[in-house]
């Protein structure tokens, strides 16, 4: 239409301005205005339509021309492509922040238009190095980087943005910029993107991380720029280090602790602030280990912390960072002693007084609490400066710090925290601490501290509510404190917090109820009555559907175990529905120390006559029976959990109905099982077992005979004839047997599990130890003794194959052998002799050591066996080959009871010990020793406070008492010269300093943790009155601890 061949629109005004009008129309779609401002013709039509309007100036027409014209030429500028930059980007994200948009990848469109373009050009940008930041591609590239510290904003954005390997980016372009400040930019939106530690940890795990990091940190050294900025730029840097060092040893391979003690170096040199110090500070205490040792004894770091700490001119707000790094510094040991030596522990100490001093306790708070954290490190495990804690009165200052814990009427979280943690780092392990500190009012101030918690839930305060616990319950392991909370009404304390049980986190918890155990631990009915407030919140925390940490149910259950002891407890266990909660758990978690605890609050449930009927419907065989049957199947058995398993399930065998129900979960099966799998050297599993089998056999006597039989063709009354036809019994004839059923029949026994029974016998009479225990032996020798009373078809000959007449010819050689095991031996050798054939008689015959020893151990005797056991004697000794002559003294019914698998001396363990043999266990003494060679040595000797371990020491220079067995894992306690030690210093000393038969003892543990290969320990007690009281005291230890429920 604007063609030359066209019409003259420029001619006529009218007609100029309909096509103008007509232009601006055609404009308004997107791209329309571009192409018209692209065609020549346009826009000389414009220009001329300019100038018309000119010419008709002050008419109406000439205006609409003037706007229209505008308008149009508006059209055409807005409707150009956009240039698109960085800086724009980050000026449309900033817009859209600003506005109250969330700038979610992904979520919000603008991000998503323009991510990639910034991905693209920031990393294009960021590999060529850079001259400056403030014009050209530096510039845009600094713009990159502020768009991704937009985006670092929300932690959501993390991810997305890992996938696209942005921390790839920015850190090899921090490495390859020259330019301090291109380099800085992409530092500061790295660090950004590792403010949130899970993030921090996805970047750490990146290949280069730690090299580029810490090149990046040194290289921040020599940025020239005015000294406030490079301030800021370095500060950044540090904090960029100290995020991504997940752990101590992660910057091992770089040079950043050069770095930081030189720009420590640098402060010293009045370069930088306090400000800049404490982040070097905060970095260094990230990545201390025994790698830098060399760099910093170098650098004189210890002293030089020592030197801030007893600067009584240094800022306030410095020390903090200061104590922080001396504790960050005693993980390694040998800098740990260097801070010893250079009077570290006395600096704290005087610090800590100074503090305590200042009236502003808002601005001392974190220099006490950083204090307390730093001595609690320094001195933990090591002696040499818990003594110079000791010495300096540290215990005192800690007590005081304690009872200042106070702030505006409130308590001071972070102290309080610190305090406790400082006490129980000093008295871990140190009997001597706990008692001081129990003389020193420490009880009483950690009560009043705890007794001001407000409530609060922020986790400051569970934290330290959770440390003051755990510093109660170390100092209640020094039994006499355990008074000093009572009268402090301890027990309320716990009740008062178990009220918002809903809230408390499981860590609190956790702590809570460890403390309560030791607390529980003495059987005082006093303590019992007053802990069982706690009862039904604990109960009631079981319950709750958000607990599922095994570590708080295991807690729980060893209090619930300790505190049902007393029978008012157990009732109100039973009636807040314990059982079921706990039985539920039990089945819905697998955890060996879990079950322990949990199997022991349900053992002393049994003490409540009213409890077992409720164990028993709620399923108790069912699961007890199936830990039997893991620990028998398993390649490493818990022999503990197999043996708590036992002892409950005989404490529930009360009536034949319980045996029923045990017999139809199938656990006569499974504890003959457990006896044939488990291994011989865990004697204790077999005890437990024998005594189970024992108890079952027990429940189900046979049936009183009519008459008994005289001679193995005697008359029949009721007794049923069995003909001998399985190769073992006399083939011509036959045995009257009583009638049926017989207790191993009503309990389901078979030829097979009965042989299995025997045989575990057998072989656990091959071993030394177990021939020393005289109630092993009782267990053992009795299953054996009553199955050779049964004289079963096709039995016998296990007594021949499992080669039991040896085992008994050593067990009545034994030194303290019990009347009644000789008695059960002879049993046994009665009625294998009866029921054997003849040619098999011979061979008991001919064992000679057996008879010998018989006959030694019968002079022992007492009356009630010995006419019993001379007898077998005289029949054995008879020449003849004629199995029948012991008819006169053959058995069909053995007596149970005699292998007292009913009796329990200590029901409830070591706290059933009279109180003055606690006491003197716990104080222990001095006795001699020989280790090696024929010197005697100083044996220093205690138990521990909760009756649990034996603990010893040799050298004084040892520590407190290094050396710890459980006393239950003493598996062996001989009088007299009875190890190779004894023997030969005993041939190779002079007469005056060789030990003495009657002066020794020799205790022999079973392996452990500690001693994996055993221990022996050679005691020599100095006379044999000592040595037989010793001997008493330490072998009733075992008997409680070893067999107390």
């Amino acid at each position: 239409m604007l063609a030359a061949d066209g019409p003259d629109f420029a001619a006529d005004p009218m007609a100029a301005k309909e096509m103008l009008a007509l232009m601006a129309a055609v404009a308004e779609p997107e791209g329309q205005a571009r192409a018209l401002g692209g065609e020549k013709l346009v826009t000389n039509f414009l220009d001329t339509c300019v100038a018309l309007a000119a010419s008709q100036a002050g008419t109406p027409e000439a205006e609409e021309m003037k706007l229209l014209v505008e308008q149009i030429r508006q059209a055409i500028a807005d409707d150009q492509p956009e240039v698109l930059t960085l800086e724009k980007v980050y000026g449309k994200w900033s817009d859209k922040k600003a506005a109250g948009e969330e700038l979610g990848v992904g979520e919000n469109p603008v991000v998503v238009q323009h991510l990639q373009f910034v991905l693209d050009y920031t990393e294009e940008y960021g590999k060529e190095p850079l001259a400056d930041v403030a014009s050209g591609l530096g510039l845009e590239f600094s713009f990159g980087c502020k768009c991704f510290q937009l985006l670092y904003e929300l932690e959501p954005n993390c991810a997305p943005l890992n996938e696209r390997n942005v921390c790839q980016l920015l850190l090899t372009s921090a490495a390859r910029q020259k330019n301090d400040f291109a380099g800085q930019c992409a530092v500061e939106a790295a660090n950004d993107a590792v403010q949130y530690p899970e993030n921090a940890e996805v970047w750490a795990q990146e290949a280069q991380t730690a090299v580029i990091v810490a090149d990046v940190l040194n290289r921040g050294r020599q940025i020239r720029t005015e000294n406030e900025t490079r301030e800021q730029m370095l500060a950044t840097r540090l904090q960029l280090a100290e995020r991504v060092a997940m752990t101590r040893t992660y910057f091992n391979n770089t040079e950043c602790m050069n770095a930081l003690v030189g720009l420590w170096d640098d402060y010293d040199g009045g370069k930088y602030s306090v400000d800049l110090l404490k982040q070097v500070f905060k970095t260094m205490r990230r990545i201390i280990n025994d790698h830098w040792v060399a760099v910093l004894l170098k650098n004189n770091v210890p002293q030089r912390l020592i030197d801030v700490i007893n600067d009584k001119q240094a800022r306030v707000d410095l020390l903090p960072d200061v104590l922080f790094l001396l504790a960050a510094l005693a993980v390694v040991p040998e800098i740990k002693t260097l801070v010893g030596e250079l009077k570290g522990v006395e600096a704290c100490l005087d610090l800590l007084v100074r503090s305590m001093k200042n009236p502003d306790h808002a601005a001392v708070s974190p220099v006490l609490t950083n204090d307390c954290l730093a001595l609690s490190a320094i001195t933990l495990g090591h002696g040499s400066n818990l003594q110079r804690f000791i010495n300096t009165k540290g215990v005192e200052l800690n007590i005081q710090a304690m009872s200042q814990t106070q702030n505006n009427g409130k308590l001071d979280f972070d102290v309080a925290n610190a305090a406790s943690l400082l006490m129980c780092n000093t008295c871990f392990k140190r009997d001597e601490l706990k008692e001081l500190y129990g003389k020193l009012k420490a009880c009483e101030a950690v009560m009043k501290a705890i007794n001001q918690y407000d409530g609060s839930e922020d986790v400051k305060a569970f934290r330290c509510i959770s440390t003051m616990f755990k510093a109660i319950g170390n100092l209640a392991l020094w039994t006499p404190n355990v008074d000093i909370f009572m009268a402090g009404k301890i027990h309320q304390t716990f009740a008062h917090l178990y009220q918002k049980s809903d809230r408390l986190p499981d860590s609190l918890v956790e702590s809570s109820l460890r403390t309560l155990s030791n607390l529980a631990m003495e059987n005082t009915t006093t303590n019992m009555v007053s802990f069982g407030i706690t009862l039904p919140p604990i109960l009631y925390m079981l319950k709750q559907e958000q607990r599922c940490s095994i570590r708080m149910f295991t807690l729980a259950f060893d209090v619930l175990g300790a505190l049902c002891r007393h029978p008012d407890n157990s009732k109100r266990f039973l009636q807040e529905g314990g059982i079921p909660t706990c039985l539920r758990i039990l089945n819905s978690y697998s955890d060996a120390y879990m079950y322990a605890n949990g199997i022991h609050v349900l053992g002393i449930q049994t003490t409540n006559p009213a409890s077992v009927p409720e164990l028993v419907r709620n399923g108790v065989f069912n699961f007890l029976t199936s830990v039997l049957e893991n620990q028998a199947s398993a390649e490493e058995p818990n022999t503990d959990l197999a043996v708590s398993g036992c002892r409950c399930i005989r404490r529930l065998l009360v009536s034949k109905d319980n045996g029923n129900k045990f017999i139809s979960a199938g656990g006569v099966v499974q504890v003959v099982a457990l006896m044939k799998s488990m291994p011989s050297e865990h004697t204790m599993v077999h005890l437990e077992c024998h005594r189970t089998l024992i108890n079952m056999l027990a429940l189900f006597p046979p049936p009183a005979p009519v008459a008994a039989p005289a001679a193995k063709n005697g008359p029949v009354d009721d007794w049923e004839d069995e003909v001998a036809d399985e190769g073992v019994l006399p083939t011509v004839e036959t045995i009257q047997r009583p009638g049926g059923p017989r207790s191993w029949e009503s309990i389901e026994m078979d030829a097979e599990s009965i042989k299995a029974a025997i045989y575990a016998c057998a072989r656990l009479l091959e071993r030394e130890e177990a021939l020393r225990q005289n109630r092993l032996l009782r267990g053992a020798v009795g299953v054996l003794a009553y199955f050779a009373c049964e004289k079963i078809p096709g039995i016998v000959d296990c007594f021949y194959d499992g080669n039991v007449t040896a085992s008994l010819a050593l067990v009545f050689t034994q030194q303290d052998v019990d009347d009644d095991v000789v008695k059960s031996c002879c049993y046994i050798i009665n009625n294998v002799a009866y029921a054997s054939e003849p040619e098999k008689y011979l061979q008991l015959r001919k064992d000679r050591d057996m008879r010998r020893n018989l006959d030694v151990a019968n002079q022992k005797l007492g009356s009630g066996a010995k006419p019993f056991c001379e007898l077998t004697l005289k029949l054995l000794n008879e020449r003849s080959a004629d199995p029948s002559r012991f008819e006169i003294h053959q058995q069909w019914t053995y007596p149970l009871e005699i292998t007292q698998w009913n009796k329990d001396k200590y029901p409830n363990g070591v706290q059933d010990l009279p109180n003055e043999w606690k006491e003197e266990l716990r104080a222990g003494g001095k006795l001699k020793t020989i280790t090696s060679g024929k010197e005697k040595e100083v044996l220093h000797w205690k138990s521990s406070m909760d009756l649990e371990c034996l603990q010893w020491r040799i050298d004084p220079k040892e520590g407190p008492y290094k050396h710890s067995i459980a006393i239950s894992r003493v598996c062996s306690i001989a009088r007299g010269l009875r190890s190779t030690t004894l023997q030969h210093a005993h041939e190779i000393g002079s007469p005056t300093s060789k030990p003495r038969e009657g002066e020794s003892i020799v205790l022999r543990g079973l392996p452990c943790e500690d001693f994996p290969d055993g221990v022996e320990i050679n005691i020599l007690c100095g006379t044999k009155r000592s040595r037989d009281k010793f001997f008493e005291l330490i072998t009733e230890w075992r008997e409680a601890a070893a067999f107390g429920f």
